[in-house]
Parts: structure tokens; C-alpha cells; sequence
């Protein structure tokens, strides 16, 4: 049935229809107004007439139903109270004991091995980790982006407002010169002296189009937000190139900055060369970091940082094994360059009268942590050979061993 509105008159009317028996009917308004009379209602079951549902029992009074509501709230307030008491000492002592056991740092109640191994509940376990590292890293991105995230709404702003100037005047120039594409593609621009309007527009729209993509970009993934800004920039960076840097093996930088015969597709970078490259063009350093030249460097050195899973930010980077990419003989003898392997096998096939057996290679890649996508996964920035054979970003999972290049 709809209900009606009624007014605190109308109300104390109904009421009194109802046989309740109202003494003092300004403080009942004054009551109805305060409390609602539906709240104050909800207890006028008890004071109802058995055989007539819709009657109160003969002398029930306002008073009587209303010192129940206030009886009701009292008790709730009691019991809410003492309950907020004794739940925050079971917290205290459980929290207590778990930090005792397991550690109180993020990365302690973070970590897998700290909950139940059971192989029925280990998905479980998994899942749950990932929601709360979401959760953790969006709250510190909360937190900690006001200042740098309203500096780059400025600028997106700014280069909205340009793009709509340039719209406009390209629309007006245009107008002017009709249809004399001539005359629309020999003049130049009186600031820029060398382009012509549709070439700036055209410039304004790609800048404008790639930054609005990489504004999305940024916000795609969890973990961005809260580590310095020396890491976003390698983050940046390194995101910018998806397809822009062919796989080139063995390719290293020969300089800082975007090169461009990158993007006339003649030469590129291998995996471990864009690593170099990207550290060596946002730290702006004077030379690149040797220690990163190849997946072998970056394992054997001292100047990288060693961290586990549970410590990995944007900007650290991951390779599959602890070793340079190697090959082994056919006894199993390890060796930095094919030939050298290759060469023992055919010896040894020569010398024991058996088939050559080519060396077993065993590779090694190397990539930028990114973070966390909307489900909780790993992302990666990477130049990766076949088949996409240039840089991408993706949940790549075969990266095992971190380290840590600046902090």
C-alpha cells in the first residue's frame, strides 16, 4: 500500500483514531517531530488489541509506547557500547600474537608462506594476498598523488585548451583560403617560420593524442603512484616504447635518448640494451651503467640490490634465472659463448666415434617491473624476441630473480 504523507497534526490524529490515549499532545508533536513516527510505531505491537489489530488495548497512553522506544534504545546503547570494548581487546590480543608470530610489517602479513599451505586453500590464499596488495597500493596512491596528479591535470588541461585554439584557427585559416590547397600548403607559420597551420595542428593532435593515451596508460595499473618520482620516470619511459624498439640481439644504446633509426625499424635493442638504455636516459648519467649491460653483468656484480618478491616496486627489474644467458656441453660443462660449447661437442663426438650434438642454450631475459594490473597481476615492460620481437608491456611470468637498481 503507498503511503501518504501526513503532517505531525495529521499523525496525532491517526493516533487518536487508533484509541492511544495522547495527555499532552504539543510534547507528542514535539516527540513525532524528534523521533519519527514510524521508529516510535515500531514498537506498538505489544499495545495492540487482540481482537482488533488496528486498536490499541483500552488505556494504553503515548507515554507507555514511547518509554519502550526509549527503553529499547537505552539497552542498544549499553549493549554497543561494552560490545565495542570487548571487541576492541579481542583485537588487540589477537593482533598481539599474530605479529609475535608472524612479523607486523607489510611484507610479513603479505607473505604466502605465512598462511595455510593447504592445497585445497592455496587459491584462496593467493587471491586474498592480491586484493589486499591492490588495496594497499591504490590507498597509498590515494594518499600520495595529490600534488604530482594535480600538476599533471594542469598540463592536460593546458594542452586541451592549445588544442582547441589550434582548432580553431586551423578552421578559420582554412575557411579563409577556400579551396586553395596551394596557398594552404605553401605558407608558413609566422611563429614557427618552418610549418605550415596543418602541420602544427597535425603536430598538436599526435602530441595531444599520445599524452591523453598515456595519462590512461598510468592509470591502468596499481603501484605507479606511491614509489619516488625517479622510478615513475623509468616506469614512463620505458612504457612509451611499446613497439617503438625493434629486438635486435646483442644490440646495445650507443646514446642517450630516442634514436631514429628506432623508428625507421634498421636497428634496435636486445632485452638487457633497452634496460641499459632506459636507466641511462632517465638518470641522465654521463655514461651507461655497465652493471647493466647484460642479463651476465646484472648477475655478477655488486652494485645491484638482491630483493625478494615481497620487496619488487615499479622500477626494479626481474630476470628468469640468476645467471647470464649460458650454454652447456654434452657432459654438462657451462659456457658463456655457443661456440666454445659447440666446438667440445664435435670434439668429443670426433674422439668417441658418436653423433655431434649441438650445445643446450640457456636463456635468460630481463625486464622492468611496471606493478599491478585491475586483477592483481604482475606487469612487465620488456624487449622480448619472438614473435612480437619489439618492447611490450604484459603479465609475463617466467621472471623469478629481482634486483634492485636505484632505491
Amino acid at each position: 500500500m503507498e503511503k501518504i504523507f501526513k503532517t505531525i497534526n495529521e499523525q496525532v490524529e491517526i493516533l487518536k483514531d487508533k484509541g492511544l490515549i495522547i495527555e499532552d499532545e504539543l510534547e507528542a508533536k514535539e516527540i513525532l517531530l524528534r523521533e519519527n513516527y514510524f521508529f516510535i510505531m515500531g514498537y506498538r505491537h505489544l499495545f495492540m488489541s487482540r481482537n482488533n489489530k488496528s486498536k490499541f488495548i483500552s488505556g494504553t497512553t503515548f507515554n507507555e509506547v514511547y518509554a519502550l522506544f526509549e527503553f529499547d534504545r537505552n539497552f542498544r546503547n549499553i549493549i554497543f557500547k561494552n560490545a565495542l570494548v570487548i571487541e576492541n581487546q579481542l583485537k588487540s590480543v589477537i593482533s598481539y600474537q599474530l605479529s609475535k608470530k608472524y612479523g607486523y610489517r607489510e611484507k610479513d602479513y603479505l607473505n604466502p608462506k605465512n598462511f595455510t599451505q593447504d592445497h585445497d586453500k592455496i587459491k584462496r590464499v593467493h587471491d586474498l594476498i592480491n586484493k589486499m596488495n591492490l588495496e594497499i597500493n591504490y590507498q597509498k596512491g590515494l594518499y600520495n598523488t595529490t600534488y604530482d596528479k594535480n600538476n599533471y591535470d594542469t598540463f592536460i588541461n593546458g594542452l586541451n585548451n592549445i588544442k582547441k585554439k589550434a582548432d580553431n584557427d586551423f578552421l578559420l585559416f582554412k575557411n579563409t583560403t577556400k579551396d586553395n590547397s596551394n596557398v594552404l600548403a605553401g605558407v608558413n607559420c609566422f611563429v614557427f617560420n618552418t610549418l605550415s597551420p596543418k602541420e602544427i595542428y597535425n603536430s598538436i593532435e599526435n602530441t595531444y593524442n599520445e599524452f591523453v593515451t598515456y595519462e590512461n596508460t598510468n592509470k591502468s595499473f596499481y603501484g605507479y603512484y606511491y614509489v619516488s618520482n625517479e622510478r615513475q620516470n623509468i616506469v614512463n619511459l620505458a612504457m612509451s616504447c611499446q613497439g617503438k624498439i625493434k629486438y635486435d640481439w646483442a644490440n646495445k644504446p650507443k646514446s642517450k635518448g630516442y634514436q631514429p633509426e628506432w623508428a625507421e625499424g634498421k636497428t634496435g635493442l636486445d632485452c638487457s640494451g633497452f634496460i641499459q638504455w632506459v636507466y641511462w636516459t632517465t638518470l641522465n648519467t654521463e655514461t651507461p651503467d655497465k652493471s647493466l649491460y647484460s642479463t651476465y653483468d646484472i648477475t655478477h656484480n655488486n652494485k645491484l640490490i638482491p630483493i625478494s618478491y615481497e620487496d619488487l616496486k615499479p622500477g626494479d627489474i626481474g630476470l628468469i634465472i640468476n645467471d647470464g644467458t649460458y650454454y652447456t656441453d654434452i657432459l654438462g660443462n657451462k659456457y658463456y659463448d655457443k661456440t666454445s660449447a659447440d666446438n667440445f661437442n664435435k670434439d668429443y663426438a670426433t674422439i668417441n666415434n658418436v653423433p655431434y650434438v649441438s650445445s643446450k642454450t640457456h636463456t635468460n631475459h630481463v625486464g622492468i617491473y611496471i606493478g599491478k594490473d585491475d586483477n592483481g597481476n604482475d606487469l612487465w615492460c620488456h624487449e622480448k624476441g619472438h614473435p612480437e620481437s619489439n618492447v611490450v608491456v604484459n603479465n609475463y611470468d617466467k621472471f623469478t630473480i629481482y634486483y634492485r637498481v636505484i632505491n
